[in-house]
């Protein structure tokens, strides 16, 4: 079949590749982000991928160039000793010490600390007394 003066449409061409492009393009931005980020990185909800142009290179031999673009959020995971080293890195510390050491950490964009009982301005003195809700991003 030639495909020389013909409109290229793009569901034809997926329907002829399958989900393969696609796929391939989830799959290298998941290794792009791992290479990037690191391992306490993980994609939170799904990869969109998106057929983006579709061009015939050469006619001749059938030749199609298609351009895929591919689009996730990646959050970072703390484990358990990691939270705990956090708490003894902010221990004693007053909000505002406790929220700078904290922002300048790895996968740290934003803290909110409330403090119930005693002073209302510096954390406990005790690192088992401090405790970390970690809010989720939707994906």
């Amino acid at each position: 079949m030639s495909l020389e003066g013909k409109q290229i449409d793009r569901y034809a061409i997926l329907h002829l590749l399958g989900n393969g492009t696609l796929e391939m393009a989830s799959q290298l931005l998941t290794n792009q982000a791992n290479l990037q980020l690191g391992s306490n990185y993980a994609p939170v909800g799904n990869i969109t991928t998106t057929l983006t142009s579709a061009t015939l290179t050469d006619a001749k031999s059938g030749t199609i160039t298609l351009t895929v673009s591919a689009e996730g959020l990646w959050v970072y995971q703390f484990t358990a000793a990691q939270k705990q080293s956090l708490a003894k890195l902010i221990v004693g510390k007053t909000k505002s010490q406790a929220q700078s050491q904290l922002v300048s950490q790895p996968g740290i964009a934003h803290v909110e600390i409330m403090l119930s009982g005693g002073n209302n301005d510096t954390l406990p003195a005790d690192v088992n007394k401090i405790a970390f809700v970690i809010k989720t991003i939707p994906g």
